[in-house]
């Protein structure tokens, strides 16, 4: 059969207008006030776009790094130690170019899990904790969006992947050099997965599992603690 001309100009048409791809939208910057306090997040995930029903949670993943107001870090701190404390915050949602935005709304929340990435004594990358939770949320836009601030000493003062100190007991953790991502959940613990040096390596190799002894062994109290770019202690893991 003969197709003239003007059909397929047609088709041709039709197939360059479907392959032109979707516009992208506008990156939103995340802000989170509690306490009277705002701080910003390093981002975040399935926060409500539309008014729900204040009785019905939705999952979220807020992540976080430091300055943050303190009641959220106390919120984190007293779930994942199994004291769960009401929380409610507002979270601003503006876009990059700061023309639109969001307040979001969050109450009746609740912690699902932390997570950490992987630490590193090598590594200049930035660590950030995600936190995922449920909680109500009602979106309205906002009358007068803005970008937030950053203060300078908050930029100076980075939390980086390197920055951590582990203590097991008597073991010489001075070795270890990375500690693979975890998570952990309210009122659970968490799995540590180490690498040190071989020095140390056979010390370690007499606490883990092996496929004869699946079990973990019984250590001292130990604790984990993350360090900013100047040393200093943020926050604390108690194992």
């Amino acid at each position: 059969m003969m197709m003239s001309r003007s059909t397929a100009s047609i088709a041709v048409t039709l197939a360059c207008t479907l392959a032109l791809p979707a516009a992208a939208a506008e990156p939103l910057v995340y802000s989170l006030e509690a306490g009277g306090k705002s701080g910003v997040l390093l981002g975040a995930e399935g926060i409500a776009a539309s008014p729900v029903d204040p009785n019905v949670r939705s999952e979220m993943t807020l992540h976080a790094g430091m300055g943050l107001p303190q009641p959220f870090y106390d919120w984190v701190s007293g779930a994942l130690n199994g004291k769960p404390t009401g929380f409610a915050t507002t979270i601003a949602a503006v876009e990059a170019s700061g023309h639109a935005g969001q307040t979001i709304t969050l109450s009746n929340a609740r912690l699902v899990s932390v997570g950490f990435g992987a630490f590193d004594k090598s590594s200049q990358g930035t660590a950030r904790m995600d936190v995922r939770l449920q909680a109500a949320a009602k979106s309205e836009p906002a009358k007068s969006p803005k970008l937030p601030r950053v203060p300078a000493h908050e930029v100076s003062t980075r939390w980086l992947a390197s920055g951590f100190r582990l203590t097991l007991g008597k073991l010489d953790t001075s070795q270890v050099t990375h500690i693979g991502a975890f998570a952990m959940g309210a009122g659970t613990g968490a799995q540590l997965e180490l690498t040190t040096s071989a020095a140390s390596a056979p010390a370690f190799a007499r606490i883990a599992p092996t496929p004869r002894r699946r079990g973990t062994v019984e250590l001292e109290d130990g604790q984990l603690d993350l360090l900013d770019a100047q040393g200093d202690v943020i926050a604390t893991l108690a194992l």
